[in-house]
């Protein structure tokens, strides 16, 4: 059994395993709607911001910028990509919800880069 748990209202939806392949699957579109058993439908859509490094504040090859998504929800599994290559939250990157950002932690970004940030909303 997979367990999606969200994180605005705690809410949890369980899905048996056969369901779960059709799931993976559908997560990759934008937009994936689940509905509990008490009927109640859960909406994510998935976003993807595209950033030049310059973006962010600091200077060029600071390894503390900070990106502000702009998105006015909550955010949730978020996913950050610097030139292609998948950051790792808490060793590069950590996420402050409240403020919508992303800040870079020991990861250098220098303005001629890419920054590509997916999450859920």
């Amino acid at each position: 059994m997979v367990r999606y748990t969200r994180d605005s209202d705690g809410s949890t939806i369980d899905i048996d395993e056969q369901e779960a392949e059709q799931a993976d699957i559908t997560a990759r579109a934008k937009r994936v709607l689940f509905v509990n058993s008490a009927g109640t439908t859960i909406k994510l859509t998935r976003s993807r911001e595209n950033l030049a490094g310059s973006a962010g504040t600091g200077s060029s090859g600071d390894d503390d910028r900070v990106y502000t998504l702009t998105t006015a929800n909550a955010v949730d599994i978020v996913e950050v990509f610097l030139d292609g290559v998948l950051l790792v939250e808490t060793t590069n990157y950590t996420i402050n919800n409240t403020a919508k950002t992303v800040t870079m932690v020991s990861q250098a970004v220098f303005d001629s880069q890419i920054v590509v940030i997916f999450y859920n909303v």
